[in-house]
């Protein structure tokens, strides 16, 4: 054979070879960079479940309190409250407000209302509100409406039946206000605050008498639980009493409006 014979047909072995190394080298390059796809997309996906395992848990408020060495450090001291679960009703009793009267309070989200038929008096279903857990800050309900037209001038008294269980915060009240015909003028009102119905207790009668003085717009009652509990209430009635029985207006005699005239001439110290 020639030399140049020879050198081209080394030449072209080497070349083979060097092509045989580069394709092995380009496959396991490509099985190494599927490998890292797939391991990223593996991350990706346990990333994504630790996501959504953190959004899942209650949330934590931060406050400084004592931990176990009994010293002071800023770590969550309290978990907040949780949201309310939303209420069932369960058999024979409805978790809305009755035909003529509406939900109420002060965070009512944390009460629901309604009326029970297992719970009677006198033969009849009772309006109730309860606490949705453990509720400190807030009260709710139930309130209606109506004009004090019927009722101008003269003294009228909120009577119904009441029963509670563990109302052991605020207790349970009955309300009624009278209104003027300025926005925001209260006229009369009493939500039962010094003798509020605690803890747990059988059915009992309670009232609210209040004047309407001539020219009132509108009356406001109802009732509502202050805290934590459950109130029923029952056989409500609104009615006209006489002088004799003691009127339970809260507000001071000069948060309401006078009866007549006053200092029309303008006195320092008017005597009449």
């Amino acid at each position: 054979m020639k030399p140049l014979s020879i050198l081209l047909a080394v030449a072209t072995l080497i070349m083979a070879i060097l092509l045989i190394r580069q394709h092995a080298v380009t496959g396991e390059l490509k099985a190494n960079v599927e490998g890292l796809t797939k391991d990223r997309d593996e991350v990706r996906s346990e990333l994504k479940k630790l996501n959504t395992r953190l959004s899942e848990r209650p949330s934590t408020t931060v406050a400084s309190g004592p931990n176990p060495a009994g010293t002071t450090s800023p770590l969550p001291a309290k978990v907040s409250s949780p949201t309310p679960v939303e209420p069932v009703a369960p058999p024979g009793v409805t978790i809305a407000a009755p035909k003529g009267w509406w939900k109420n309070g002060r965070n009512p989200e944390n009460y629901v209302v309604g009326v029970d038929t297992l719970q009677s008096w006198g033969g009849m279903p009772s309006a109730y509100v309860k606490s949705l857990g453990e509720t400190k800050d807030g009260f709710g309900g139930m309130m209606q409406s109506s004009s004090a037209e019927n009722y101008a001038g003269k003294r009228v008294r909120l009577n119904a039946w009441v029963k509670t269980e563990d109302a052991n915060d605020g207790g349970g009240h009955l309300w009624l206000r009278i209104d003027g015909q300025e926005r925001g003028q209260m006229l009369g009102f009493d939500n039962m605050d010094n003798r509020a119905v605690k803890g747990t207790t059988d059915w009992q009668e309670a009232s609210v008498v209040l004047d309407v003085p001539a020219g009132a717009a509108s009356m406001n009652y109802g009732f509502f639980v202050s805290g934590s509990g459950k109130m029923w209430v029952n056989g409500q009635t609104i009615e006209v009493v006489g002088p004799e029985v003691p009127a339970t207006n809260m507000l001071k005699p000069e948060t309401a409006k006078p009866k007549a005239p006053t200092n029309l001439g303008f006195y320092p110290d008017p005597k009449t």
